[in-house]
């Protein structure tokens, strides 16, 4: 399926950039000085129609991503046009580009319908999801498809989400049977955080001021990515805070902050053991420890997906963790493990 899609998308791509060939072929020719404006006027229809039915073609019916990605690559169709008929043959592409405000409009009204649809959905999925990032991906991808972008979308507004508001929120399942397992106090991790938080707002300041002496939008543009950059640490951190471990009547929920998560069913639970130095180096084995080497290891008796950030998956049987409350969560874990049995 990978390469029939990747097959499209370089069909669309050589079609589109033959097509602006012939076209620009076509102006510096003989034949354009013979009727210029008959010829313009068929230019602009072939530029401004052409790259966008290529796109609907192979992109949007083949890929199923959402039609509505055809204005902004209408408006791009409009703008190529310009540049390459002549300045005295610009008539109709000025008459077309009269109709961009209203597709702007359009595309706010398209946007303000899915931002209330994803809210109404969300609200549905909070009642059934354990964290907050999985009803929100479940509210996109109900409302919005499942295309490629919506992981990357989850995995983004979430950890800017916690930067922000994550300060003021306790992890609190809507079963009150859930057992939750946290393992970020015992990592060290929020003191290696605050460490490079720290030198990353000297640096920023102290580069900022070098970069200023070149160019002011150079050291604005660096300064914001610093800045995007300790949001980034400050929302992993409050991930990993809200996100726990969760055991459940018949699965367990194992999360690594936003970085890997994976639900499993306990019956397939073989045995949890500690950590062996020999299975980091297995093909089947992932660590969901977040700093440090884990210290514990499930086997499973099979083979089960997960996902990582922005929608990565691996195929693992064996998975290492580190809980602050070793004990407490091996027995939880065996009698629960037992139960289902």
């Amino acid at each position: 399926m990978r390469l029939t899609l990747n097959i499209h998308l370089f069909l669309f791509t050589i079609l589109g950039l033959t097509i602006y060939a012939t076209e620009m072929w076509i102006v510096h020719s003989a034949y354009f000085l013979q009727n210029p404006s008959v010829i313009s006027f068929a230019m602009t229809l072939d530029l401004v129609m052409g790259l966008p039915a290529l796109y609907y073609i192979f992109v949007v019916r083949q890929r199923r991503i959402p039609a509505i990605t055809l204005v902004p690559v209408l408006v791009l169709a409009i703008v190529i046009a310009g540049f390459i008929l002549p300045a005295t043959q610009q008539a109709p592409v000025d008459f077309i580009k009269k109709f961009i405000p209203l597709l702007e409009l359009f595309v706010l009204g398209f946007i303000a319908i899915k931002i209330r649809t994803i809210v109404k959905h969300y609200h549905q999925a909070k009642l059934t999801e354990i964290y907050f990032t999985d009803a929100l991906a479940a509210s996109l991808e109900r409302t919005l498809g499942a295309w490629p972008i919506v992981p990357i979308l989850v995995t983004e507004f979430s950890l800017l989400y916690y930067a922000v508001a994550g300060w003021f929120k306790q992890f609190k399942s809507w079963d009150s049977s859930h057992l939750a397992f946290s393992y970020h106090r015992k990592t060290g991790y929020a003191a290696v955080l605050g460490a490079l938080a720290l030198v990353l707002i000297v640096e920023t300041a102290a580069l900022h001021i070098l970069l200023q002496q070149w160019s002011t939008l150079a050291a604005w543009i660096f300064t914001g990515l610093s800045l995007y950059s300790l949001l980034w640490l400050i929302g992993d951190y409050h991930a990993q805070r809200l996100h726990p471990i969760v055991l459940s009547k018949t699965h367990l929920h194992l999360r690594a902050g936003l970085r890997w998560r994976a639900t499993i069913t306990l019956s397939d639970i073989e045995a949890v053991q500690k950590a062996n130095p020999r299975e980091r180096k297995a093909a089947d084995y992932v660590s969901f420890a977040i700093f440090g080497q884990p210290r514990l290891v499930i086997d499973l008796k099979q083979p089960v997906i997960v996902t990582g950030l922005f929608g990565i998956t691996r195929k693992v049987r064996r998975i290492g963790l580190a809980v602050d409350d070793e004990r407490q969560f091996r027995e939880a874990l065996s009698m629960g493990v037992a139960e289902t049995s």
